[in-house]
């Protein structure tokens, strides 16, 4: 029956797996009111041995109350009126219920305005015909007409109740004004006496990281000992009580891999209520998820509960946050936290998701795959600028001042230091001292580190603007909005209490009838008892008006006219030129600047416009700018810095600019985009352009969409032209045609090609080829204008080559994509065996200032993506080292084809302009590559796939008298990489290195059995041609002993290039010209003879001839 439903051991089992109330299992009778109520009266029953004299389906008289629970569910409520009091009759067997009691959870809620409580009553039946006397339930306000929270009731049974009770709850009508309460009943039950009913439980237990762990309680507790807490003897170091729920115990030694007990010992809950023993098994079979902290926005500390395998955690794609793998992982010393870069900037008081996919810890044993959600908080509630020099910083919790200091605060992309912290008797602020002054009206913004509270719960960091204020606002513009509405514009956000204030606004002596403050603060919309005409003019007397920094504006008379504004069309206002990172030392001023034109025959109004980065918008002045004319746009403080070079309009609040990468917007007055520039390192044509005071120029102001060609670093001498035609400028009609660049598999049906251009979005003409066929189902725009996702009907089979061509594809301006730049290959591929992509030339003694380079050749037949694949070292100890991740997004290698990792391709190509720039893909590091000696470790994501080269400067050619720029090539694919016979220098030829191409020494085997000599001549210090001989052996059976020696003509020993090496069925041996001492031998016929001992005994001797020649 429904009574006996144990809800209390299902707790116990779920929550604590069988540590806690195993009496309850089998001893207590509780109802938790999740069944559907029957809607039947007394003596039906709405549940099994529930009846109630009248049960309703509406929130009314007795009836079931949903998500009011104790847990968010259901629960049984009662709303007593004048004419009704609610009575509930219910049965329990109280059989071996040793002093058996009654114990429920109740509640109140709020009804209406009034003061009256419910009264609760329960009496006692042996036969539901005579009750005892009415036994009330806490005192006549216990139940009062409020919000409340649940709390637990007990009442005992008299003894003279031994077996099956009948009970008798009444919920009645109690005294005073208005509505009674509304009665919420919760897991009612029997319970022998001496059981606690309500016992303090653990929700979980988070292992944070190997020495570290939380706990989360059901309820809040008080601070308890380090003598109070077992944790299968491992010696506590101290325990931090972070939240009233939350406590960390942090231990000298790592937690054990396994299942750990926990026992906690006489923890008392906040209420004052003792749980003698609380026991909680933790699993620590596998490595976990631990704790997660925000570094900052682009950064996220991720924490295990055990040591992780490196090979696993250094794959981007093994997390995802938001959806989005990170940029880069940098691993911690501790080999238990790492640190991600994010692809993209979270959100302060947003949603977090972060997923982690099966990793491994030391032991090569495998977690689950995780997911995590949590609220992004920093626990700031203000930051501002107090005076020039000193912000001051407002938190929601007492802080620790110990856990940080001023030089871990950064101004993003400026040189603020911030030298001292001013502490505040509160704790909850401070105050932030910089040694230079701020701008006034510039917005900064603060990065702020991770902290500690004084509980010592860690705080996430982030990034929070200021603005150091001293300017009072001035009206920009009035909009006519409709004939009795009116926006007023402000040039920044207003205090919106004064804003609000009616009487500090009139025309003609009239105050307006309503005042709305927009959602930015910078604009309110007036509603007046008047008829505004078209065209006239009108004065708005406005006074009282501060802003948000409380600068008051003075009184004003502000004269305008009444018209509707007209609309404009993209590209009727062009963001013609910016400088995001000016740089001290230029002729140019060292100050950000927008520069605007207007490409229109019409005058512009620009009241009411606003520009915008990712960041920040500010707004712009009621000024007109003329057709062809240049505006500079800059910070407020700096226009006498600009005046020499045009006209130029200071704004409030600028919206600084990011050096690497940002997208700005100019917005009309009725919030629509005119124009934007999005921009990266990339658009400035490399770092040293970026960071070197360039600025960003459009090339032809005419053209009306985005092209992202049409934006080039400036090449006047100043690195700009503020207020002038731009220095790049050509207004040439754009003729290049669009190209298909890639094609990237996004799904098993879909693939985003991207162009070279903005497209047009009429795709009427446009037709396709794909070879092998597919069918196309859809065609559309990808994540911007560049690119298109094209969905088959069928799913791409693995391992195949797919040609796609397109025809009659336009760009935005109209230009017909051509033939042969019309196509590309996509493909789904294979996954790798070893041997399959190999090392296979490395250049680690550069030329001065040449980057160095490893190359890798992909000798199978398979398309191979390299995504998260990894370059590195090893340590000293034999370790895996240095990891450099060759590409976090797809990176695929055709069969038979080479891709080059260095960290300048530019500068590669010209120092061998002979290599195959195609196949280069640029790292922002290499592993160290030592010029003497080191080594070069090729690894797949999973690190199951290890290729390692070891090599020394002396495997290079005895006779290069300068090594300095010669790469070492691979000679063979088939032979072992670690073999110092298989790799030799690179030819003078090919400039002696082939970055991306054959390599210059190619050793192709031997098909014919026997002993070979190629080439039979050649020439040890000839330039541009091979520099020494192979000799190649092809046996029928391998475990023969081989001994080979060279002797000159006279029969005088020349060199031994092997004694007694154990064969297999085929291999090679080179040699280079030189004797046992390293010298060039003179020219002429030189004799080898090969001595081999074969597994039956047989010994023969072989002889060859080969010739050294000399350069003239």
């Amino acid at each position: 029956m429904r009574i006996l439903y144990f809800v209390w051991g299902f707790l116990a089992f779920s929550l604590l797996r069988f540590g806690f109330f195993e009496t309850a299992q089998t001893l207590a009778q509780v109802q938790d009111f999740e069944s559907n109520f029957e809607i039947v009266n007394h003596p039906d029953e709405f549940l099994p041995f529930w009846s109630a004299n009248e049960v309703r389906s509406t929130s009314a008289r007795i009836f079931q109350i949903n998500q009011e629970g104790r847990s968010n569910s259901r629960a049984l409520a009662v709303q007593p009126i004048s004419t009704f009091d609610g009575v509930i009759y219910t049965q329990v067997n109280l059989s071996d219920i040793v002093d058996p009691k009654i114990a429920f959870f109740a509640k109140t809620i709020q009804n209406g305005a009034g003061n009256r409580s419910a009264l609760v009553f329960i009496s006692f039946s042996n036969d539901q015909i005579q009750y005892s006397s009415p036994i009330q339930v806490g005192e006549d306000e216990t139940f009062s007409n409020e919000n409340s929270e649940f709390k637990l009731y007990e009442l005992e049974i008299p003894e003279s109740y031994t077996e099956l009770v009948y009970l008798k709850i009444e919920v009645k009508y109690g005294s005073g004004s208005g509505s009674a309460a509304r009665f919420v009943m919760d897991d009612f039950g029997v319970f022998p006496g001496a059981e606690q009913v309500d016992p303090i439980r653990i929700d979980q237990v988070l292992i944070l990281n190997p020495y570290e762990l939380q706990i989360q309680f059901d309820r809040a507790v008080r601070s308890f000992e380090l003598s109070q807490v077992n944790l299968d003897g491992l010696q506590i170091e101290n325990i931090i009580h972070i939240e009233e729920k939350l406590v960390n115990i942090q231990t000298i030694d790592p937690f054990p891999k396994g299942r750990i007990m926990l026992l906690l010992e006489d923890i008392w809950s906040e209420q004052g209520d003792l749980t003698e023993q609380i026991d909680f098994e933790i699993d620590n079979e596998k490595i976990q998820l631990g704790q997660i902290l925000v570094e900052n926005p682009k950064q996220m500390r991720l924490s295990f509960s055990q040591p992780y395998l490196e090979a696993d955690v250094s794959q981007t794609s093994k997390f995802t946050i938001n959806g989005k793998s990170p940029l880069e992982i940098r691993i911690d010393e501790n080999v238990f936290s790492i640190h991600l870069e994010l692809n993209d900037e979270l959100v302060v008081d947003q949603e977090v998701h972060v997923e982690v996919n099966s990793i491994r810890n030391l032991d090569l044993e495998n977690g689950e795959p995780q997911r995590r959600n949590f609220l992004y908080t920093d626990e700031i509630e203000a930051v501002f600028a107090v005076n020039t020099n000193q912000i001051n910083i407002s938190s929601s919790v007492n802080l620790d001042f110990s856990s940080f200091e001023g030089q871990d605060f950064s101004v993003l992309d400026s040189d603020f230091v911030f030298s001292e912290i001013e502490n505040s008797d509160d704790q909850k602020s401070f105050l932030l001292n910089s040694t230079t002054d701020f701008e006034e009206n510039v917005v900064y913004t603060l990065s702020i580190p991770p902290r500690k509270s004084s509980n010592g719960k860690l705080l996430n960091g982030s990034f929070r603007d200021f603005v150091w204020d001293a300017t009072p606002p001035e009206i920009v513009r009035v909009v006519g909005i409709r004939e009795d509405e009116l926006l007023v514009i402000f040039s920044e956000p207003i205090d919106p209490v004064f804003g609000l204030i009616s009487n500090n606004y009139s025309i003609a002596d009239q105050f307006p009838t309503s005042v709305i403050v927009q959602e930015n603060s910078s604009s309110i919309l007036l509603k007046w008892d008047l008829d505004f005409q078209d065209q006239i003019e009108y004065s708005l007397e406005v006074s009282g008006i501060p802003d948000l920094a409380g600068n008051f504006m003075e009184s004003i008379s502000f004269q305008f006219t009444f018209e509707a504004a007209k609309s404009l069309s993209f590209k009727n206002l062009i963001i013609n030129e910016i400088m995001p990172a000016p740089r001290a030392g230029n002729s140019l001023p060292n100050v950000e600047y927008v520069e605007l034109f207007n490409p229109s025959d019409n005058p512009i109004a620009l009241g009411g416009f606003q520009l915008a980065n990712s960041r920040r918008t500010t707004t712009l002045p009621n000024e007109v700018i003329l057709p062809l004319e240049y505006v500079i746009l800059c910070p407020r403080t700096q226009i006498s810095q600009f005046t020499n070079y045009g006209r130029v309009m200071g704004l409030t609040n600028w919206p600084t600019l990011l050096n690497a990468a940002d997208q700005i917007k100019l917005f009309d007055d009725g919030g629509f985009v005119i124009d934007s520039l999005n921009y990266t390192t990339a658009s400035f044509g490399g770092s040293s352009f970026a960071s070197g005071g360039y600025s960003l120029e459009v090339v032809n102001p005419f053209i009306t969409c985005n092209l992202s060609g049409n934006v080039k670093t400036a090449i006047a001498a100043e690195r700009g032209t503020p207020g002038k035609i731009n220095s790049v400028f050509d207004e040439t009609p754009d003729m290049t045609n669009p190209v298909l660049l890639s094609a990237k598999m996004i799904h098993s049906n879909q693939v985003l090609l991207e162009f070279s251009k903005s497209l047009s979005l009429n795709f009427d003409n446009i037709s396709w080829e794909i070879n092998p066929n597919l069918v196309i189902q859809s065609v559309g725009i990808g994540n911007n204008q560049e690119s298109l996702i094209v969905t088959f009907e069928s799913i791409i089979q693995e391992g195949l080559q797919y040609l796609i061509r397109v025809t009659g594809l336009r760009d935005c301006v109209g230009n017909l994509i051509q033939d042969g730049e019309n196509e590309t290959y996509f493909t789904i591929p294979s996954p790798a065996e070893s041997g399959d992509v190999i090392i296979n030339e490395v250049l680690f003694n550069a030329n001065t200032g040449g980057p160095k380079f490893v190359e890798v050749y992909n000798h199978s037949d398979k398309f191979i993506n390299l995504k998260d694949w990894k370059l590195a070292n090893l340590s000293s100890e034999g370790e895996i080292a240095n990891r450099r991740i060759v590409a976090n997004n797809d990176l695929i290698i055709a069969p038979k084809s080479f891709f080059v990792f260095t960290t300048d391709g530019n500068r590669l190509l010209s120092e061998y302009p002979k290599g195959n720039s195609n196949n280069f893909v640029e790292l922002s590091s290499l592993p160290s590559y030592p010029q003497a000696a080191g080594n070069v470790v090729w690894l797949d994501p999973e690190e199951e796939l290890v290729d390692i080269f070891s090599y020394t400067e002396k495997m290079h050619h005895r006779l290069l008298k300068e090594v300095r720029g010669v790469s070492l090539e691979r000679l063979s694919p088939t032979e072992p990489t670690q073999n110092p016979e298989n790799w030799k220098s690179a030819s003078a030829s090919v400039g002696f290195a082939s970055p991306g191409l054959k390599n210059s020494n190619l050793f192709e085997g031997s098909e014919e059995f026997g002993i070979e000599i190629n080439p039979k001549v050649f020439v040890p210090d000839a330039p541009g041609e091979q520099n020494f001989t192979t000799l190649t052996y092809k046996m029928d059976q391998a475990g023969s002993l081989a001994t080979i020696r060279i002797y000159s003509v006279s029969g005088h020993l020349i060199r031994e290039l092997c004694q007694n090496d154990i064969w297999g069925t085929s291999g090679f041996y080179t040699w280079d010209g030189t004797d046992s001492s390293n010298i060039k031998v003179r020219s002429g016929y030189y004799i080898i003879t090969i001595d081999i001992f074969d597994m039956q005994g047989n010994v023969s001797q072989i002889k060859k001839t080969v010739v050294v020649g000399t350069k003239f």
